[in-house]
């Protein structure tokens, strides 16, 4: 086994968050990003009309 192989594993929250930075350079994209990433941990969208 190679001592210098990176195992894969979660990213820290550092790595976590520069990774969102850099999928959010505008507004539009830092709310397309926070839907996708609540839509992978299973959340359900709920229209503003429906409430």
């Amino acid at each position: 086994m190679n001592p210098f192989e990176r195992k894969s594993v979660e990213p820290s929250p550092a790595e976590d968050l520069l990774a969102f930075i850099h999928e959010s350079p505008t507004m539009f994209h830092t709310a397309a990003s926070i839907r996708a990433r609540l839509d992978e941990a299973g959340f359900t969208y709920l229209p503003e009309g429906d409430a």
